[in-house]
């Protein structure tokens, strides 16, 4: 995504790491939507592209520096203002995805936000497997503080520790009852944000209205009202957009509501690059309005090869040319990429969590009069930071 409108004072200023930080993680938001818009299209979206980019740099580490499959993952990230250095590329990766997590977890202490504000926000890495290269558990530990174990004899194993890392709120990644050999190898990330409004909603004030879904049909909903107050607000011809500010000023969470009755293939469609970096960087004026959206609690999950394959990301996945040299000895490829989100908004606040697993395996503009903004129909839901990085991304069609 082009960051042409930095000069604007429309738009939010980016320091030169957030430019590359907005295109890294915007990138892949981008990549995994376009996959997704074909099996997802009358069905709820919910992912997490920070989740995937932490699993992907986990997995990128573990290639050869001359690799094709490298070079691909690579590619992913949008950075070809680097050109086709493998290793330089490699180290903004590393760079970009560690000052993330180290800023938002607050590692250093530099966020002074009252206790009672702050919101929070969880990443944590692991990687699981015997025979690994001692060099790349170090490199990974250093970089993402990333945990090592034995090889999981269960995946109830794997969920005990993704649903540690969430604070319970992500569970059964994979079904209870499966069994690993001892051969699996995993790279797994998580993440978990739990965030209170800045000017919650009135339970007394939810409803029982209607949602109307793609499909033409009409759905019973619990509608928060909030109402009229001065909100970030703005109107871009087919869509409006509205911030809602957490107390925590670290993060918003952005909706972007269709004016017309749009399934995800049709929204994908209007939400161009140009479009998402306007609702990302462009500074909303203040204006009063009324404020409708529904009370969910969803959750999806999807296996995310095709989707990678469709990015260009193909040959991690063929033992004769992932070479994955730098996380083993032995030849290796993946056989699967798993990823779990769940998205949870009431009166009170979000909560949100998300978990991506690799598994390797040996063959394998402002309205002067008050608006309204009712999200009586389809909606994309997006937690950011406020400097403009989708951390959460989802497409509401049916909130119940």
């Amino acid at each position: 995504m082009s960051l042409s409108n930095q000069d604007n004072p429309r738009f939010v200023n980016l320091e030169k790491q957030e430019q590359v930080l907005f295109n890294t993680i915007q990138s892949i938001s981008a990549g995994l939507t376009t996959s997704l818009y074909d099996s997802l299209n009358e069905k709820n979206v919910l992912f997490s592209p920070a989740s995937v980019a932490c699993a992907l740099a986990l997995l990128v580490n573990g290639t050869s520096q001359e690799a094709e499959s490298r070079e691909e993952i690579l590619d992913a990230f949008n950075l070809d203002f680097l050109g086709k250095d493998s290793t330089r590329c490699l180290d903004h990766v590393n760079s970009t995805i560690r000052d993330l997590l180290n800023t938002l977890m607050n590692r250093d202490g530099s966020i002074d936000i009252p206790e009672d504000r702050l919101a929070e926000f969880q990443a944590a890495n692991s990687i699981w497997g015997s025979r690994l290269c001692e060099s790349y558990i170090v490199k990974v530990k250093d970089l993402f503080d990333a945990e090592a174990f034995s090889p999981p004899e269960t995946g109830e194993k794997v969920n005990l520790w993704i649903e540690s890392k969430t604070d319970g709120h992500l569970k059964d990644l994979f079904p209870s009852g499966l069994t690993f050999p001892d051969t699996v190898i995993m790279l797994i990330n998580s993440i978990y944000f739990h965030g209170q409004w800045l000017y919650p909603f009135e339970p007394k004030d939810t409803k029982v209205t209607p949602f109307y879904t793609p499909a033409n049909k009409q759905m019973d909903c619990f509608m928060m009202t909030a109402g009229s107050r001065t909100w970030e607000y703005a109107e871009k011809g087919p869509y409006q957009v509205l911030n809602l500010p957490y107390k925590d000023y670290r993060f918003v969470a952005t909706i972007v509501l269709p004016k017309e009755i749009l399934d995800f293939q049709k929204a994908t469609s209007l939400m161009t690059p140009e479009e998402w970096q306007s609702v990302f960087l462009e500074r909303k004026l203040k204006s009063r309005g009324t404020v409708l959206i529904p009370r969910f609690d969803l959750e999806k999950q999807m296996e995310l090869k095709e989707a990678l394959g469709q990015m260009g990301i193909r040959k991690i996945f063929d033992v004769a040319q992932a070479k994955l040299h730098e996380l083993s000895e032995e030849p290796l490829a993946i056989s699967s990429i798993l990823h779990k989100c769940r998205i949870e908004v009431d009166e009170s606040g979000t909560k949100a969590s998300a978990a991506t697993s690799v598994i390797i395996g040996k063959s394998a503009r402002n309205l002067d009069a008050p608006f309204r903004f009712e999200c009586n129909r389809p909606f994309y839901f997006i937690i950011r930071t406020n400097r403009g990085i989708p951390l959460f991304i989802s497409y509401i069609q049916n909130p119940t």
